[in-house]
């Protein structure tokens, strides 16, 4: 089960608001997925298209980086499959319902799913303006989801999205 374009909205502010959202994207998503008839459902955690899978009985394989996330355990109870990163401490997500013969390890941390071809482009701060010194260390950081449940503290080192 796929998002389509223009999907990307933010989430709702407040836990209430989230759930009917999540509601509302579930019930969309089982009205896409009975025309178009998945073989498997593979997220990060949409919990959406987690419930709207298995109400049709398609497979569920979900994929997740972050043991602190409260709703994790509806996840992993629904999932057929679960995939972490080898990093992450077993014994916490154990805790929340994935049970060892649903689990998957894969080598590494989440990004990989996203970035694991990426090439980087050596000249890419001087295309954008910003010089770099002999010795200069350069950290390229995603800024928090402001509005994710999990996330709900300011941190100083990020900034504001």
């Amino acid at each position: 089960m796929a998002r389509r374009d223009g999907d990307r909205g933010q989430s709702p502010a407040g836990a209430r608001a989230k759930m009917v959202a999540i509601g509302a994207r579930m019930l969309e998503l089982r009205r896409w997925a009975k025309q178009t008839r998945p073989d498997v459902a593979l997220s990060h955690n949409s919990y959406a298209q987690i419930a709207a899978a298995r109400s049709l009985g398609v497979p569920v394989v979900t994929a997740m980086d972050y043991e602190h996330q409260p709703s994790n355990h509806v996840a992993f109870r629904l999932a057929n499959r679960i995939l972490l990163p080898e990093a992450l401490p077993r014994t916490d997500v154990r805790r929340q319902g994935a049970a060892k013969r649903k689990v998957v390890v894969y080598p590494g941390i989440k990004e990989q799913l996203y970035v694991g071809d990426f090439d980087v482009d050596p000249h890419v701060l001087e295309r954008v303006g910003i010089a770099r010194q002999p010795g200069d260390v350069v950290a390229v950081l995603r800024a928090p989801p402001a509005r994710a449940i999990y996330h709900r503290l300011e941190n100083p080192r990020t900034p504001r999205c």
